[in-house]
C-alpha cells in the first residue's frame, strides 16, 4: 500500500441473491473527499455499507490504514463513521441521545469538537427532538457533527 492511501480496496465481490452489485472491484483512496456517484439502484449504498463493515464481501479485502475489514472487524469499525439519514434505525432517540451513544463507539471522540459543531451547525433547539421530527436537513447536520467529531479516520454518509 502507497503512503499516501488510506482507504484500499482489492478484488471486492459482491452479489445479492438477485443481482451482482460488484465483481473483482478494487481502488486506493488518498486521504481527502471522495463522492460516489451513479445511476439510482447501481450499488452506491451497498458499497458504503461494505466499507463501513456492515456487510461482509463474498471476496475480497478492505483496508484503512493497514486495518483489515475482515481480520478485526470490530477495530475497524471503530475507525469508521457511517450513517445514513434515510434510515429509520435511530429515529427514536433523541439527536442528544443518539450524539451521547457516539463516544463509546468511537475511540477518538472529541467532545469540544462535537460542540463546536452544534454551535456552527445551531443545533441547540434541536437537541432534545426526537431524530425522526427533524427536517432532513437538521437530520444531516446532527450526522455531520457527530461524524466530525468521531475522529474516525474515515467517513460515510449516504446521501448527504
Amino acid at each position: 500500500m502507497a503512503d499516501n492511501v488510506v482507504l484500499e480496496v482489492q478484488g471486492l465481490c459482491f452479489a445479492y441473491p438477485e443481482c451482482g452489485v460488484l465483481d473483482a472491484w478494487s481502488m486506493a483512496l488518498p486521504a481527502g473527499l471522495a463522492l460516489v456517484r451513479g445511476d439510482e439502484s447501481s450499488g452506491k449504498t451497498t458499497l458504503l455499507r461494505l466499507l463501513a463493515g456492515e456487510l461482509r464481501p463474498q471476496a475480497g479485502q478492505i483496508t484503512l490504514q493497514g486495518l483489515s475489514a475482515s481480520d478485526a472487524p470490530k477495530a475497524y469499525a471503530q475507525q469508521v463513521f457511517w450513517a445514513d439519514p434515510r434510515s429509520g434505525d435511530l429515529d427514536k432517540l433523541t439527536a442528544r441521545g443518539w450524539l451521547d451513544s457516539l463516544p463509546a463507539r468511537y475511540p477518538r471522540w472529541d467532545a469540544a469538537a462535537l460542540a463546536a459543531h452544534i454551535d456552527g451547525f445551531t443545533l441547540h433547539e434541536h437537541l432534545d427532538k426526537p431524530l425522526y421530527a427533524l427536517s432532513t436537513g437538521s437530520k444531516r447536520k446532527v450526522l455531520m457533527a457527530g461524524a466530525l467529531a468521531s475522529g474516525a479516520p474515515l467517513t460515510l454518509i449516504d446521501e448527504p
